[in-house]
């Protein structure tokens, strides 16, 4: 089975490191994730293969590790900025990610800490 993305669309995948410096295991929960893609509203895509041989990002994380993973979107082709949140620690440890990203972006991401 391929991924396919529809007419006129294809995927952004946001390839993603995150070190838990926490004592405890944290899970990176789906629910606390927000995108817009060109001020609109997009939910992540499940993506049935696994690019560059990276797992989903949302998955528990022990403490002291570090776990690499992806989030995709399914976007118009014509896309120029997607916009990411996520604040799923906020609570615990003032931890989230706030960026925006362009297709200039592609090859040279910004890293966030």
């Amino acid at each position: 089975y391929k991924d396919k993305a529809g007419k006129n669309k294809e995927f952004i995948v946001l390839f993603l490191e995150i070190n838990n410096s926490q004592n405890d295991s944290d899970y990176i929960n789906v629910n606390y994730l927000t995108a817009k893609v060109d001020g609109k509203k997009t939910e992540n895509k499940v993506l049935f293969n696994d690019p560059e041989g990276f797992k989903t990002v949302f998955q528990n994380i022990g403490p002291g590790k570090t776990a690499k993973g992806f989030v995709a979107w399914e976007v118009p082709s014509n896309w120029k900025e997607i916009k990411v949140i996520y604040n799923g620690w906020k609570d615990s440890d003032n931890l989230s990610i706030n960026c925006t990203l362009t297709p200039d972006d592609y090859f040279s991401p910004p890293k966030h800490n």
